[in-house]
């Protein structure tokens, strides 16, 4: 092996695919790519042997890209193989014909895979945007980006071993989340969900059921590449009509791998005035709501406990890249006030700091804590209690106008004359 590695292969397949078997597909896969006559050709995991590959001709990608398109949504390559070509599993030749489908469309700029590993899925250029269209996709990949810093709290609770072992993850909704239909496609996530099939695949369509309420959504999950974060979006209606923010939520596994659920405990119904987004006029306000799901209450943004995070601004989304700038922006907004009118500073606690920062962006605690001691300009207030923090913003600088330049002002303008004379 290129490793050094001395691999006996004498041995029985299974003691060779047991002991070796990662390394042996690499190489293998390796090998292949680098045959210039292409003489065997993959798509994800399948081979097949080039003369076995079906020809796909211009009026047969053009039809496959209209069937997609009239359909609404990304198609799976066996019901495009089903209704378009009429085949079926019982042929001899299904197997070659669908791998032919598939590599055909990989290698079209216009067509789109994304599957994931037992579900071949294709998009088309012209299909309808999955989820929210207010946030472009460099902004919240940017947003995101923190988890790729190493500030990834997902895990606190639920290890990524039970995860994947009972298929369910317990989250609570922040307002950002619950306002956008969007999820940081944390480590946790990523322990639940499935991975990109292929190497170059930038995101994946899952679907999402609600047995509660009978309904299905389409999901985007788009994977994180490089510094930049990943998300899922897709759930702003299911949020909106059945959440509010601060819900306890639950998404799980079904047998399908490319089908999950999302629940939520249903409880007597609540009313409060709970923090919203006027979107006519582009600013957070309080409104009357009934809600039936379970909360944190301590999570849960009512003007009894939260009212002045109706001074926060909704910025537009390329102001909330900057983070520095937010978090100056929060405390400023809803901070206790203290020192003089030259000379302000504020105070606020952690826990509030992060609640009403992910109004405005996601984060994670461990974000918030660097962003805090990264900057002198923030220090903890120990003495008016614990998680206290105070900003202390530099001084703005004064009118800096003289008598003298007052009095030469006066003069130029008797005499008719300026700066430059």
């Amino acid at each position: 092996m290129p490793n050094g590695v001395l691999i006996d292969l004498n041995l029985p397949a299974e003691d060779l695919l047991a002991s070796h078997g990662p390394a042996l597909k690499t190489a293998l896969l390796e090998r292949l790519d680098q045959d210039p006559f292409r003489r065997i050709v993959r798509f994800g995991n399948s081979l097949f042997s080039d003369s076995q590959v079906n020809n796909l001709g211009k009026n047969a990608l053009r039809k496959i890209g209209d069937y997609i398109v009239e359909d609404g949504e990304p198609l799976t390559d066996t019901k495009l193989v089903g209704e378009i070509y009429q085949r079926n599993p019982r042929q001899e030749d299904y197997e070659s014909f669908r791998f032919s489908l598939n590599y055909r469309l990989s290698r079209e700029r216009d067509f789109e895979f994304v599957g994931i590993e037992g579900v071949c899925l294709w998009s088309f250029k012209g299909l309808p945007t999955i989820g929210t269209k207010r946030i472009k996709t460099s902004e919240m990949a940017q947003l995101t980006a923190y988890l790729m810093e190493g500030y990834d709290e997902s895990l606190s609770l639920q290890s990524a071993e039970s995860i994947q072992q009972t298929g369910t993850v317990d989250r609570f909704l922040t307002f950002f989340e619950w306002q956008y239909g969007i999820l940081p496609f944390d480590a946790s996530l990523m322990a639940l969900l499935p991975q990109p099939m292929l190497a170059d695949q930038r995101r994946s369509v899952l679907r999402f059921e609600s047995p509660q309420h009978f309904s299905n959504y389409l999901v985007e999950v788009r994977y994180p590449t490089g510094n930049r974060g990943g998300w899922l979006q897709g759930l702003e209606d299911f949020f909106h009509e059945h959440l509010v923010a601060g819900a306890l939520i639950r998404l799980a596994r079904t047998e399908e791998p490319n089908v999950f659920t999302i629940t939520y405990e249903e409880t007597p119904d609540e009313e409060d005035r709970l923090l919203t987004l006027d979107e006519k006029k582009n600013k957070l306000t309080f409104m009357d709501t009934v809600y039936y799901c379970a909360v944190d209450k301590d999570q849960l943004l009512a003007q009894s406990r939260f009212g002045k995070f109706k001074n926060l601004k909704a910025l537009p989304i390329s102001d909330r890249r900057k983070a520095e700038n937010m978090l100056k922006h929060v405390f400023e907004m809803i901070g206790d006030k203290l020192g003089t009118r030259t000379e302000p500073s504020y105070r606020l606690d952690f826990e509030t700091l992060y609640i009403a920062y992910n109004v405005l962006r996601p984060s994670s605690r461990p974000y918030l804590m660097a962003l805090l001691k990264d900057d002198e300009a923030y220090f903890p207030d120990l003495s008016a209690g614990p998680n206290l923090y105070c900003y202390k913003p530099e001084p703005e600088p004064e009118d800096l106008t003289t008598d003298e330049e007052q009095e030469e002002e006066g003069l130029s303008q008797l005499w008719g004359y300026d700066d430059e004379d």
